[in-house]
Parts: structure tokens; sequence; C-alpha cells
């Protein structure tokens, strides 16, 4: 009889483990553990690079969950960029701050003390979320309670020819050495006319020193750290080195037109794209001073944010009139500064690109184009191919000119003008039920006509729509759901099975 029981177990246990390994991976996918992407670019260098393997194609992409931030037409309400951080994402939401977790729902929410401007880029530092609000201030928030430690007070309007400009935060928050830099524009929606780059100690709040540009402000601009100086470009195209520890302007450089991207930090250089359509590269001294500055003409014009990676630099921009301002993602030698590859889109990227690395080394660039489906691009680097990977529907379609980033799992995170939040997953295998019919969509968007409506993105109806209920609603894969409920049952139905072997009374010997 005992014999019988431990081979009866035996099997009991073996059929249990090989159903845990067809069943788990499927479990598993909503189990997720967000890295810290703690700023606009994921580091204080900008480079946005990851490790994580994510989709490439619309094959490998599946929607997991949406959520619905704000009403799309509410135009006075602005959505923040998102950070992640703790194992949970923050973004802010008109006068509040948001924070999701992993499975899409909404765990806090705090209000801020004034509105977010129309960009807003908040940042993680050690324990603290930092949100950029009106009038050229920051608060801080402490990540696990939501707790408010300190708010700095309103910059002074700007007057000038009896019109009055508030300060707009526009620009991304640099977290170094236990400060936080960023600078503000005094603008119209034309251009900026003043503007200040501020040094706060993040963990007071306190002002540590401002440097006032009295021609230009700083908008979709960002700041980088190197060695002891501050490295920022504005409206007024000017590069400047500001010592770190007091804020005095060290050197400057002429770029020659409007820069709105943040700097990016690649070993001793700095790269930056101009409005001109142009990406500089400018090689460091140690003493924060320009040694050498080259660029290259790679678009019409560009608001994006270069990503840097193994001597590439991939940058956005439109192509102009003549070219029906179609997109441009231009990928860049940055050794020759001479274009390499590029892929036509159907609307100008604005969105700063993000390198996904993961696959056996492959580089893949995502990024947006500003038109409506507003959905998710890849572009392969080694050989400058690009398609839509994941294409929103119905009222989830709108413009886009935000950025993504991704989590450890390779999902990928964004939002566009539909006022939604869009999570985004990898798997390995097609979620697709049958084959795609390649013919629908092109294989290289530098040949397609297509003007972005009518791509296909091969998501299944069962990737998820966002249930009714407006603000908060979530949509969930119910695959997912039926392979833990059978897991469950099975696990159940084992161990009543163990228990009954094992527990049977023996026949008593004669």
């Amino acid at each position: 009889m005992k014999k019988f029981q431990t081979k009866l177990v035996a099997s009991v246990l073996t059929v249990l483990l090989l159903f845990s390994l067809i069943t788990v991976p499927s479990f598993a996918e909503t189990a997720f553990v967000f890295s810290d992407w703690p700023s606009f670019r994921g580091s204080t260098d900008n480079i946005a690079v990851t490790s994580t393997k994510s989709a490439r194609t619309a094959d490998e992409a599946e929607l997991i969950w949406s959520l619905a931030l704000k009403d799309p037409l509410d135009w006075s309400i602005n959505i923040s960029d998102p950070i992640t951080a703790e194992n949970n994402i923050y973004i802010a939401v008109g006068n509040e701050l948001l924070t999701i977790e992993s499975d899409g729902g909404i765990a806090a929410r705090t209000e801020l003390a004034g509105f977010i401007d129309y960009t807003c880029r908040p940042v993680y530092e050690d324990g603290l979320i930092i949100v950029p609000i009106s009038g050229g201030r920051l608060q801080a928030l402490t990540a696990d309670s939501m707790q408010t430690q300190w708010t700095t007070e309103a910059l002074p309007a700007y007057e000038q020819d009896g019109l009055t400009y508030e300060h707009q935060t526009l620009t991304a928050l640099t977290a170094q050495n236990g400060y936080i830099y960023y600078a503000t524009a005094c603008a119209d929606y034309v251009t900026s006319y003043y503007g200040v780059v501020r040094c706060v100690q993040a963990s007071t709040g306190d002002i540590i020193w401002s440097y006032e540009n009295e021609s230009a402000g700083y908008y979709w601009s960002g700041a980088v750290c190197y060695g002891g100086t501050v490295i920022i470009a504005g409206d007024d195209g000017i590069l400047r080195s500001l010592d770190a520890a007091g804020g005095t302007e060290l050197y400057q450089a002429e770029l020659g037109a409007q820069v709105r991207s943040a700097a990016v930090l690649s070993g001793n250089q700095v790269f930056v794209t101009s409005a001109d359509g142009k990406l500089h590269k400018i090689t460091m001294r140690d003493d924060g001073s320009f040694e050498n500055i080259e660029n290259v003409q790679f678009a019409a014009s560009s608001t994006s944010t270069p990503a840097v990676y193994n001597g590439k630099a991939v940058a956005g921009g439109h192509q102009g009139a003549e070219n029906g301002y179609k997109g441009i993602l231009a990928i860049i030698d940055t050794q020759t500064m001479t274009v390499t590859g590029k892929a036509e889109l159907p609307a100008e990227v604005k969105s700063a690109p993000l390198i996904s690395t993961g696959h056996s080394g492959e580089a893949y660039a995502y990024f947006t184009s500003n038109t409506e489906p507003g959905g998710i691009y890849a572009l392969k680097l080694e050989s400058s191919e690009a398609q839509a990977i994941f294409t929103p529907e119905g009222a989830d379609a709108n413009y886009c000119v935000a950025s993504i980033l991704a989590d450890e799992s390779g999902t990928l995170y964004y939002t566009n003008d539909s006022g939604k939040l869009f999570a985004v997953a990898y798997h390995e295998t097609p979620v697709t039920s049958e084959p795609a019919d390649p013919s629908s969509y092109p294989s290289s968007l530098e040949t397609s006509s297509d003007t972005g409506s009518n791509v296909e993105s091969r998501i299944t109806a069962e990737a998820g729509v966002s249930q009714p209920g407006g603000i908060g609603a979530k949509s969930q894969n119910p695959k997912t759901s039926d392979s833990s409920v059978l897991f469950i049952i099975i696990i159940l139905l084992s161990s009543s099975l163990f228990a009954a072997v094992m527990l049977r009374p023996k026949k008593k010997a004669h």
C-alpha cells in the first residue's frame, strides 16, 4: 500500500508540475514589478535606454489595460508624463497626483497645490515624487503616503509691452546629488520672452540659486549635469554651461535656432536637437566648456529629444511643407554625424524615442506620431524598418506628442489625447488566433503612403476595450483570468486527492 500511495502522490505532483509549466506564464502576465523610470527620460543623463524585451511587431503586442484619466474634450485638464517608482506608476492629472498599480487600478489620488501646465514632467528622488505646478512652482510628495513635504513659492509674473506672462514649468526635472534642476518659460503660443533656471534642494525645497534669462525661456527643454556644471539650451538657441553650485554662467555657445529638446549626455558628449531640424553634438571639457560643436541636418524641424545608444542617435521631426509635413525618425551615426537611416511617418514625431536592447542586443526605438490614431511605432536600428505595433481604435484614437516608457517586463506605457493611459505588453508568441494578412500593412514606413488612420494593429478583441464607467475604468485580459481560475481549481482538486490517499484508514493486519 505504501508503494501505491507513493506512486500515486508522485503522479499527482508530476501532473500538477506539468500543468503549472503550461499555465503559469499566462497567470504571471499581470504580475509586474516596475523597474524605476524616475524621470522623463529614465535617467539623469536623459539617455532613455532599457534592456527589457518589448514588442517588436503587432503580433507580439497586447493591450492589457487602459485607464481613462480625463474627458478628451476637456482641454483645461492636462496630463503629465508618467514615471514609475516603488512598484507604482505616478501621473499628474489637472490638480491631482495619481498612484496607479500594475493592474491599472488607481491606488490613491491626492490634490496638488495647483494645476499642472500643458507639459509636466515629474521626477522621483529619494522617496519623493516632485511635480511641477503652475507659477513655476514645485511640489514634493512622499511616494508611499502621498503627503506633501514642501512646495516652492510661485515666481513673479513677467510683464512686457503691457502683457503679463505667468511662469510655466515645461522642462524636464533633473535630479542630481540631492538637488533638482529645472527651468521655466514666460511664453505665448509663438515664442517665449523670459525664463529662469533654478536649483532646489530635493529634501527641503530650499531654493539654492536662480539664473535669469532675460531674452527667452525654456520650453520642452531640460538639463544634464556634467562635472560641476549644468548644461541647458532654450528658445534663444544658446547652449549654456552654469556652475552647479552657484548658478553663475560659465560658458555659452550659439546653436543657431530655437532649442526645445532636453540635453542628452553620453560620455563627455552632449546632444540636443534644434527647431531647424539639426542634431548638435557638443564635446565637453572637464571644466564645463565646449571643446567642439558639430551638427547634421536630419529634418526640416524638430522638437524631439534624441535617444543615444552604441554610437547612434535617434531623433524625430517633420519633413516640411513641401513634403506635406510628414514625420521622420532619423538614425544618425554620432561619430561621423551623418544620417544612416530614416523612417517616414504619417505626421511629425514630437515624442522622445525610447530604445530597448533586450532582444539579443538588437536595438529597437519606440515612439509616437502626432496624428490619429496616436499609436506606438517600433523601428529596428539595424535595418531602419519601422511599423505600427499598437493602434488605438474608436474613441481611443487621437493625436499624440507623448513619449513612451517601459517596465522590466517589457510593457510599454504612454498616453495620447484621448485622455487615456495605455499599457501594452510583450508576448514571445503571437496573441492573434489567426495569421495576419501581411499585405494589409507596410514592412517599412519609408515606402508607405498610409496616413496613419488605416494602419492595422493586429490586436485581437481579446486585448481588451475599456469598460464603461468613464474615469477610472480599466480593461482586463480574459485569457489570463480563465487560466488563473483553472489553475486554482486543479490545485484544489490535487490537494483533495492527495489528502484522501494519505489519510485513508489502513487495513488492520489479521
